[in-house]
């Protein structure tokens, strides 16, 4: 057979198995891969699991390899169970390394176009006293795709994998190395081993083990692994097999990861093991049988780095019945709820791990038994009819056997729970079936919305939170849109629409080009407003969009995301009602083809490594590590200026010790550090409440921007600390290395010889307000200060003058800012019968005396009355703000009539209306 009639052959059996293929499959899932250039991907290994939002595992669909079309067809799997839920697609070869993609619902086809991978990821493991740790077996667990955080968080910023291959399971060689290739660019990556000699390597938040993929040999420490060991005892003293035991970190257990869980045997014995020196919740899962008669406490274990802890028996109680149902708390009527659970947490709040959840029964009924000991007892029952906010969780002390009584209170729902009003038009006409809609501060409030009626009449109900937290709300039609305007529930508001803004513009890339079919979306800046009223737009093919529905007199901007090129984020001019704009030409940049490459060195010339950051208009962001020798190279940029700057991590603090504005292209950049190396000292004492040395106290600073250092008090309670940067800082005093709750403490650098007493202070009750409380309406508390600036002191309560308090602090940078415009205020209306009150937070007066010189530098001086609280903090405990900064504005009578974080504006007109209303 000739080459051209085997040719014709090829061809012809190609087109027939992709006809027969086409026929074949059509009720199946088709994946088109493709590679860089966009020819088929043909003989890539393919693996797709579904897996739940926020879940660490994966469900295995199928896996195998694309054939010669570069196709890969399965049996298309079952419809997600929720919105979040996803897909992910991963896709292995010698030729584009590791790909992986998210997919939230299936086209017929997907087409799926593949990159290059090709970093590499060098380790060397070695154990405490740095000896090679040889033929370990480690598993790739956790893939950060830090460069495509900011272009699409959702769909690529991680993936969770199982041990499905060998190409992502490793063995470490005599040298105690192993390596990994074909990693995405700028990617982290986390590992696990199933070791027990040694710790695990991380949780998913902990930076100290975040490994970024770079050439050069990393070399990890392996810790002793520290081990939990104990057994499950029954009430007649005998032990319990078969039941699941699970330990889990204290601090941030749903994304340390340091825990672990194990089934008894057959004489009761459980051990949990890999652990890191920590404080540990260990809780015991009953059958639903034995939880009928029988609790397992929660036990609390603080370990040290490879300690083996033994006879940590959890030993089953009868416990305290609680039972109880939900009811009308007006009538008393018993109410039927479904799809609702009644929670127990330990109390104090030792570990997030919750203890037990139970259902309520279609009764409405629940029991549920709780251990010896305090605890907290809460629901979310929600009833059409009722205010779930009125429900009051149940603090209670369980001391002995037996049962408690508590039934769930549920108040109807009152005018006091509903935000009511008006929609009218310019012309006061009112305005029927328009939209009102809640718009918040933050995304995760679930805000409410309703239409009006025929009179433009609107009602709806608002939840605790929302009735707690800001709460806006706008109103709009096709042709008309309200601004968001401030409402607190129980009170009636008319809310006046106007013709909407229009807003046009273009879409070009970096050449002038129009970019057409670009998806752009329209958002509030520092509100949220909800899917349904944000509107989007696609590009035409001349790039041109319109957006004829904006919100008039508040900031926003436009999103503009395109693959291929950086998002780019436009924020738009305060348009006035009606007003019409157009943008002009907004360019997105594609990934550039220019580099920029260059070294870090210390003062003296020498190379170091650092943190490589860069950033510039319409270029491309990086943050990423030097090589061991300071050389990097950073690329994908266009034409025009980059700022390169390079943060330090010899001393681990993290500060940009260099930067500079450079032409992308430029390839001898050199970072040279403007600062010398770290060498303030911290000398002290640390002392009991009768003034006894403390010796083996761990003294550590963790603040950022300072190095990490930890060092241990001597037999005379002294230390010092060397290696710090000049300033005010916090250290923490602990009484090991697993303690949990260090009392921490400020002082400054060049201090010698200062006294710290180790007494841990009483613990605030932040519990003295319920959930749902609003301070507006209510009599002021007093006001505590323990000095003054400016006053001698002012009165605790008013005295037929309005008020005004400021809970701020100078770490807090808008509190600063806004200080100026106070200090305006104070000025203006210094005559007036009105009362100032800066609240600061207790600090030591030294420090707060280096604020007022560096404020006066700025020509900044400050003559309002500043109050200082003592460190028990009492009127910022009992008024409890959520934020700094916090202003409460309380009228004559002593009744706040304002109480909100960081509106300053609010909170001025607020005063000045109940000035002028005095006056007058």
């Amino acid at each position: 057979m000739s080459r051209f009639s085997r040719l014709g052959s090829l061809v012809f059996y190609i087109v027939f198995l992709s006809l027969f293929q086409g026929h074949l499959v059509a009720a199946e899932q088709v994946l088109q891969l493709l590679g860089p250039e966009g020819k088929p991907a043909i003989g890539v290994d393919v693996f797709v699991y579904r897996s739940a939002y926020g879940s660490t595992t994966q469900e295995k669909i199928t896996a195998g390899k694309s054939d010669i079309l570069g196709k890969f067809s399965f049996d298309r799997p079952a419809a997600l169970k929720e919105e979040r839920d996803c897909y992910t697609i991963l896709v292995e070869s010698d030729e584009f390394g590791l790909n992986f993609f998210k997919q939230y619902k299936w086209e017929a086809t997907e087409e799926l176009r593949l990159r290059e991978n090709s970093e590499t990821l060098s380790l060397r493991f070695v154990d405490s006293d740095g000896n090679p740790v040889r033929g370990l077996k480690f598993s790739l667990a956790y893939l950060f795709l830090a460069e495509t955080l900011n272009a699409n968080y959702r769909n690529s910023h991680f993936l969770m994998m199982e041990d499905h291959t060998s190409s992502l399971s490793k063995v470490s060689d005599k040298n105690g190395e192993l390596k990994y290739s074909g990693l995405p660019k700028g990617s982290f990556v986390y590992l696990n081993h199933n070791d027990p000699r040694f710790a695990k390597l991380a949780g998913r938040k902990s930076y100290k083990y975040m490994l970024q993929t770079k050439a050069a040999l990393q070399q990890v420490t392996l810790l002793p692994a520290a081990k939990i060991v104990g057994k499950v005892i029954g009430m007649d003293g005998n032990p319990i097999s078969g039941v699941e035991v699970s330990c889990l970190t204290n601090y941030q257990p749903k994304y340390d990861g340091c825990g672990g869980t194990t089934i008894t045997t057959e004489d009761g014995v459980y051990e949990i093991g890999q652990l890191r020196s920590n404080s540990y919740s260990l809780k015991a899962e009953l059958s639903e049988k034995m939880q009928v008669n029988y609790v397992a406490p929660l036990l609390s274990i603080s370990l040290n780095e490879g300690e083996i802890s033994t006879g940590h028996d959890i030993r089953l109680e009868e416990g305290t019945l609680v039972q109880g149902c939900v009811r009308d708390k007006a009538s008393g009527k018993k109410l039927s709820v479904q799809n609702a659970v009644v929670s127990v947490a330990p109390m104090p709040q030792l570990s997030p791990v919750q203890l037990r959840r139970v259902d309520f029964k279609t009764d409405g009924s629940y029991a549920v038994r709780v251990p010896m000991g305090r605890h907290i007892l809460y629901t979310g029952a929600r009833l059409d009819k009722y205010d779930h906010s009125s429900i009051e969780h149940l603090t209670m002390d369980a001391k002995s056997r037996g049962s408690i009584l508590h039934d769930f209170e549920m108040e109807p729902k009152l005018d006091s729970h509903f935000v009511t009003g008006k929609v009218v038009d310019q012309e006061g006409n009112a305005v029927a079936d328009a939209l009102v809609k809640g718009a918040g501060r933050d995304w995760g409030h679930s805000f409410p919305s309703t239409k009006t009626d025929s009179s433009g009449s609107f009602r709806f109900y608002v939840g605790s939170r929302n009735g707690k937290d800001w709460l806006g709300v706008f109103a709009m039609t096709e042709d008309l849109i309200s601004a968001v305007k401030k409402v607190e529930r129980g009170h009636e508001y008319q809310i006046e629409v106007k013709p909407k803004a229009s807003l046009t513009g273009r879409l070009v890339d970096g050449k002038g080009k129009a970019l057409s079919d670009v998806l752009i979306r329209y958002n509030l800046v520092g509100y949220y407003q909800g899917d349904e009223a944000a509107p989007e737009a696609k590009t035409d093919t001349e790039g041109k969009f319109t957006l004829p529905r904006v919100f008039p007199d508040l900031k926003a901007r436009v999103e503009c995301q395109k693959n291929g090129f950086k998002p780019n984020w436009y924020t738009l001019p305060v348009l006035s009602v009606g007003q019409s704009y157009e943008l002009g030409d907004i360019v997105m940049q594609g990934e550039g083809s220019l580099k920029v490459s260059g070294r870090v060195i210390d003062r003296n010339g020498k190379p170091l490594a650092a943190i490589i950051e860069s950033r510039g208009k319409n270029q491309h962001g990086h943050h990423l590590r030097s090589e061991v020798d300071g050389s990097f190279e950073l690329d994908k940029f266009v034409e025009g200026k980059v700022y390169v700057s390079a943060r330090d991590t010899k001393y681990k603090s993290y500060r940009e010790i260099a930067g500079k504005w450079v032409n992308a292209g430029e390839t001898d950049v050199v970072l040279q550090s403007k600062l010398d190396a770290p060498s303030e000292s911290v000398k002290g004492k640390v002392v009991d409440a009768d003034g006894r040395p403390l010796s083996g106290i761990v003294v550590e600073v963790s603040e950022i921007h300072q190095p990490r250092l930890e060092v241990t008090t001597d037999k005379e309670g002294l230390f010092h600390m060397k290696g710090l940067y000049p300033g005010w800082l916090d250290i923490k005093l602990k009484r090991s290395l697993s303690d949990k709750e260090p009392l921490t403490v400020r002082t400054k650098t060049g201090l010698d010889g200062e006294v710290f007493e180790f007494i841990k202070e009483a613990r605030v009750d932040y519990e003295s307000l319920p959930e749902n409380h609003n301070w507006i309406g209510k009599k002021a508390p007093e006001v505590e200060a323990e000095h003054w600036i400016n006053s001698r002191s002012y009165a605790a309560t008013n005295h037929g003058k309005v008020r005004i308090i400021d809970f701020w602090n100078i770490s807090c940078g808008p509190c600063v800012s806004n200080l100026p415009k106070i200090e305006k205020f104070w000025k203006e209306n210094k005559g007036r019968d009105l009362e100032l009150i800066l609240l600061h937070s207790h600090i030591r007066q030294d420090e707060f005396l280096d604020f007022l010189a560096n404020q006066k530098k700025r020509n900044l001086e400050y003559n309002m009355p500043i109050a200082f609280e003592s460190k028990l903090h009492p009127t910022r405990c009992t008024f409890q703000p959520r934020a700094a900064p916090t202003y409460c504005v309380i009228d004559q009578h002593g009744v706040v009539q304002y109480f909100d974080s960081g509106d300053w504006n609010g909170a001025k007109k607020k005063a000045l209306d109940l000035l002028e209303a005095m006056e007058n």
